[in-house]
């Protein structure tokens, strides 16, 4: 009994060891991944994995307890990570696990470079047959418009094959409208209506427009009768709506318009861009908006030369919008107000916009 206990416990302190950190990996973790790797390796857990991707300079990650939970939360990561290179074309391939424990390969890790490589062109050929083709499956599981916007994709399916419809969307960087018709009396008819709808929506909600955006942000027709009309890169994709900010560096307070792009109109955790007039990043990070204080946010504002991170609560009384409120990491204030117009951000937060 004394040797079969003592095999069993050697056993068990040889399988640690050798899923242990401390040797080399037979490929380089680029980007943020690399921080997470090491809190991988760090993570004081004997069943674990971590799941990894990445193509160029762009990489994508997560781990967990087990194979399948850190597949998806690398998944999930690169689903954002398509969405920001969208329009450079630079997607990534689908995650594979990239170490576990335990394991009996050196370090934990069982990354097959050549096999990825293979799955990843097999992938990226068949992407870019469908995408030549116009598959219209292929468009709404990859182009943001339909990404982010669940009832709009279920439209195009469920109206796959209607003729004289339309879609009409205001163009990237602008604020979100989106219009469409159906069973018009003929297509010119259809997409008259969604270019006028559209427009006269995006007139009455955002009034203001071009105090926020310096873009051209006059609707564009984005889909006939299930085929795409617009070129790829016009077509917006998260969901965009006005900001005002306000911010402090040293002793001087800052105010500033743009837009805020977000995924979803829902309490869930998700990401947050904000973008100055001209439609470039400002600060990028995560949001977990609440209908309470205790919803948060937390952005890299390396325009600006720091970080923030505070709560952020969705506000219903009156016109409904979100208000952020949190420090920089220097100490300064970091205020921001979405969805309202500056007479109305004045009235509803005199003490930050009341005297711009």
């Amino acid at each position: 009994m004394f040797f079969k206990f003592s095999v069993g416990i050697f056993v068990a302190i040889f399988m640690i060891a050798t899923a242990q950190p401390g040797h080399a990996e037979p490929i380089k973790i680029i980007s943020s991944c690399k921080a997470m790797y090491q809190e991988y390796k760090d993570w004081d857990e004997y069943r674990k994995s971590f799941a990894y991707t990445y193509q160029g300079g762009e990489a994508s990650c997560g781990f967990d307890l087990d194979d399948d939970s850190a597949l998806q939360k690398c998944e999930e990561t690169r689903r954002d990570n398509n969405y920001l290179s969208y329009y450079s074309k630079t997607l990534l391939p689908p995650c594979k696990i990239y170490a576990e424990s335990p394991s009996k390969k050196t370090g934990g890790v069982i990354w097959d470079e050549a096999s990825f490589q293979a799955a990843s062109q097999k992938f990226m050929a068949a992407r870019a047959a469908k995408r030549k083709a116009g598959d219209l499956k292929t468009i709404l599981q990859e182009l943001p418009l339909f990404m982010y916007r669940e009832k709009l994709r279920q439209y195009v399916i469920d109206h796959e094959e209607d003729t004289h419809w339309a879609i009409a969307s205001t163009p990237r960087k602008c604020p979100s409208q989106t219009y469409i018709t159906w069973r018009g009396p003929d297509l010119d008819a259809a997409k008259k209506r969604a270019l006028g709808k559209c427009d006269a929506s995006l007139a009455k909600r955002y009034p203001d427009w071009a105090k926020y955006s310096n873009n051209e942000c006059t609707c564009q027709l984005v889909m006939t009768d299930g085929k795409l009309v617009a070129p790829k890169k016009k077509i917006p994709g998260l969901l965009t709506t006005v900001v005002t900010m306000l911010f402090e560096q040293g002793e001087q307070s800052v105010v500033l318009r743009g837009m805020l792009e977000f995924e979803i109109g829902k309490l869930k955790p998700q990401l947050l861009r904000l973008l100055n007039p001209d439609g470039n990043l400002i600060c990028g990070g995560k949001m977990n908006p609440s209908l309470n204080d205790d919803g948060t946010f937390s952005a890299s504002c390396k325009a600006l030369g720091f970080n923030a991170k505070g709560i952020t609560q969705i506000i219903t009384s009156g016109k409904t919008h979100s208000f952020g409120s949190g420090k920089t990491d220097q100490g300064g204030r970091f205020i921001f107000v979405t969805n309202l117009m500056p007479d109305e951000a004045a009235e509803k937060y005199p003490d930050y916009f009341g005297q711009k």
